[in-house]
């Protein structure tokens, strides 16, 4: 009879630890959407390619974009040479930018880089440390190109193309 009251105790115990925990495992998996919502939220939002307003180029496609981000573009169409800005390897939007643009990962892309750069076919784009930095590059600078993640205030460059991951 002893070990029947003991039972039912630690039943009746157990039962109201669970609640709290049941309580906080579908708090976890609320932030957890939460986060998910806003992480797809972010990752839908288009990138912007820039150029200087002195630049001729008004529009670029997709091909276009592609080309000069890959190594294989190496001068606008008035014959000038191209100065490619990129973003720093750990950067969320460059990460964005090459999967949105190639379908590549990160490791992909510094793979690709790497082995133009030791063949001497190329050289990579010139990394900035930041957005900031990559809009004063251009701004400056009416041979090169950057990007990014939202429409640039100054009036010193030009949207020529936008990126995202519709069709």
């Amino acid at each position: 009879m002893k070990k029947l009251k003991i039972r039912a105790a630690q039943n009746a115990s157990a039962k109201y630890l669970r609640l709290p925990v049941l309580r906080a495992l579908l708090a976890s998996l609320w932030l957890v959407l939460l986060a998910g919502t806003i992480s797809s939220a972010h990752a839908s939002s288009p990138l912007y390619i820039i150029v200087n307003v002195a630049n001729p180029a008004t529009e670029f496609s997709r091909k276009d974009v592609i080309g000069l981000y890959m190594g294989r573009i190496h001068a606008f169409a008035n014959g000038d040479r191209v100065v490619t800005l990129d973003l720093p390897r750990e950067s969320e939007t460059r990460v964005r930018f090459y999967k949105l643009l190639t379908g590549m990962s990160p490791a992909q892309i510094n793979t690709y880089w790497a082995r133009l750069i030791f063949t001497g076919q190329t050289s990579a784009p010139q990394p900035q440390a930041d957005e900031t930095a990559m809009l004063e590059g251009v701004r400056h600078n009416p041979a090169a190109i950057g990007y990014l993640s939202s429409t640039p205030a100054s009036s010193d460059v030009r949207v020529v193309f936008v990126l995202d991951d519709g069709p």
